[in-house]
């Protein structure tokens, strides 16, 4: 029986319904969905463009049985962005005190922050000073007043065209490891890399890998890609956006 090969490279984003559109579904708050997504295949700890994992998606919405659901299937409550938040942080800028709770009770912790500030001081609260066991956050209000300005979006770069331009990209431009192709192997590469305020693709670096024949073509895919739109960007920032994505390597009979 001939084998024939089929690439699916995926980024953080969605090409269909499958394993790659939990973060879509997550956002959706369809829990039959996410188990379809899980079921063929998704990482309940995908991080999206932004390194945001489903839990942490979840807790930005305000979705208590999304998050109980992510819970019961054993997601990470503390994996952090690529900013250093983790979903406690969400719940927590979200003034979602039923959500905080829940994670506190599922030992979650607060990340380090944006731009190195700690949680307690970028949401502006005093009261949050320290992760689970101790009980810091109380169901208080005034617990959650923050500064407005904190919570300000700032204006990062995007693939020119978007994100369905991104997924063209990759998935019209990757090619297939031979190594892997001989020994049918199948897996990750996480990349992580910085685009300048200027839009200039930098410092793509391997963080995690499934194995090391998939890791110069992910690298590759990275370096080549072309200069990213920076409309609104703050042509001043000292530092470069930080993205982290995992390309993925699959082959079908």
């Amino acid at each position: 029986m001939k084998t024939t090969f089929t690439l699916l490279t995926v980024l953080i984003f969605s090409f269909s319904l499958s394993a790659q559109d939990i973060h879509q579904v997550v956002r959706q708050g369809d829990v039959n969905k996410i188990y379809d997504c899980l079921v063929a295949g998704a990482d309940i700890n995908a991080p999206d463009q932004y390194g945001r994992t489903p839990i942490m998606i979840a807790a930005l919405i305000g979705n208590m049985k999304v998050v109980n659901y992510l819970i019961e299937n054993k997601c990470d409550v503390n994996a952090a962005d690529y900013k250093g938040r983790t979903a406690l942080d969400y719940s927590i800028r979200m003034k979602n005190i039923k959500i905080t709770e829940v994670l506190q009770k599922n030992n979650a912790i607060v990340g380090t922050g944006i731009h190195d500030e700690s949680p307690e001081k970028s949401v502006g609260s005093d009261n949050i000073t320290k992760p689970y066991p101790e009980k810091n956050i109380q169901a208080n209000p005034k617990t959650f007043d923050a500064p407005r300005a904190n919570l300000k979006k700032e204006a990062e770069p995007k693939f020119p065209g978007g994100n369905d331009a991104l997924h063209k990209y990759l998935k019209n431009n990757v090619k297939y490891p031979e190594e892997a192709k001989k020994d049918s192997l199948e897996g990750t590469a996480h990349v992580k890399f910085e685009v300048t305020p200027e839009g200039n693709v930098v410092n793509p670096e391997i963080t995690r890998s499934d194995n090391v024949v998939f890791n110069a073509e992910a690298l590759r895919l990275i370096k080549e890609m072309p200069k990213w739109e920076v409309e609104g960007v703050e042509k001043n920032r000292d530092k470069n956006f930080e993205f982290r994505v995992p390309v993925n390597f699959r082959f079908k009979e």
